[in-house]
């Protein structure tokens, strides 16, 4: 069987709706790619005609009818477009034309179609050219339109994928940024009350940026905490405190002179909670580098976290009154130290 009859089987097919036109366009690359090739078994040089040595693309569009050049660019995009259905127009009409003023499969160059026929792209238009022509002289229209897109369509693809020089030198190759330098890191935000996130409740007046020995007169920690922050280089700190119905929270950041007199007063914080008898737990979802402890003195159940962020050590507190409130503390506590830590990632 020939390629030609294999395409007018396919044809029927999809105008018996036995196909999709998926399905029709996928076949139709295939019986054209395999009538391409004499080595991949479909036509030979003789099978069009036996009296003649042309092949059957150039015995349908003899010498002087070029084929559509296309760049890259266009290919890619007419592939996108093969299934478009454009009406045919009468004998001696002019061709339909693309928003650039290029017939509907695009290209470089003007490539008319054969003489009184009209403009055919994709399988759906095939019905219209049976119907329009009164049987196989439409149809032999439409299958060589249809032969040449798809040549084109995989010459393109061959070119784009295979043959092409993408012009990148070597150099470009091993540095594609050309001379574009990387962008500098984010400056960090500048230490002060903005980097605490807002807590809950109504805010404590005294908040703010603060000296070591401020901290100390608002009761919000000892002398042992003020020696350890005066040996680490700390010279000022962030106070962020609130009331929400009864919970009390507290955010202390102290600025030290680098990771290391962080984690320096990181601990020596630990060790005045634990001297005032407060006991080491964990918090689901809470990394395991925050130490989290827990007191309850008289009814009033505590929460603090302490870690380290860069050359900042953080302590979160939490206190509420009555044991029956307790899940209510833990929870409200864990949400604030969530957004603190949100705000100052753990190191």
């Amino acid at each position: 069987m020939t390629w030609q009859e294999q395409l007018q089987q396919l044809d029927a097919a999809l105008a018996g709706g036995q196909i999709s036109a998926e399905e029709h366009r996928r076949q139709r690359d295939e019986i054209l790619a395999s009538a391409s090739s004499p080595q991949a078994g479909g036509w030979t040089p003789g099978a069009f005609s036996a009296n003649s040595p042309h092949s059957p693309i150039e015995q349908a569009f003899p010498s002087g009818r070029n084929f559509p050049q296309q760049n890259s660019a266009q290919a890619l995009a007419n592939d996108t477009e093969r299934t478009q259905v454009v009406p045919a127009v009468t004998a001696g009409g002019p061709p339909p034309q693309g928003a650039n003023g290029a017939p509907p499969w695009g290209g470089d160059q003007n490539f008319p179609p054969p003489p009184g026929q009209g403009w055919y792209s994709g399988p759906e238009s095939f019905d219209g050219a049976k119907s329009s022509s009164g049987g196989g002289k439409g149809k032999l229209v439409a299958i060589i339109a249809a032969a040449v897109i798809g040549l084109a369509a995989v010459g393109a693809g061959v070119w784009w994928f295979v043959l092409r020089d993408t012009g990148a030198t070597a150099s470009e190759s091993e540095n594609p940024g050309g001379d574009q330098q990387d962008a500098p890191p984010a400056t960090p935000p500048e230490f002060g009350p903005d980097i605490l996130p807002t807590l809950p409740g109504g805010p404590d007046g005294n908040s703010g940026l603060l000296t070591p020995q401020q901290g100390v007169d608002l009761g919000l920690y000892g002398e042992t905490t003020l020696g350890s922050l005066t040996e680490n280089g700390t010279e000022q700190l962030v106070y962020s405190g609130s009331n929400d119905a009864g919970t009390s929270h507290t955010v202390l950041a102290f600025e030290t002179a680098g990771p290391d007199g962080a984690t320096a007063v990181a601990d020596a914080l630990v060790d005045v909670q634990a001297i005032q008898e407060m006991e080491v737990v964990t918090l689901d979802g809470i990394p395991e580098s925050v130490t989290i402890m827990r007191s309850n003195t008289d009814g009033l159940d505590v929460y603090r976290a302490v870690y380290t962020s860069g050359d900042l050590t953080i302590r979160v507190g939490g206190a509420r009154q009555g044991e029956e409130d307790e899940l209510v503390l833990v929870t409200e506590f864990q949400n604030t130290l969530n957004s603190v830590l949100d705000a100052l990632p753990v190191d």
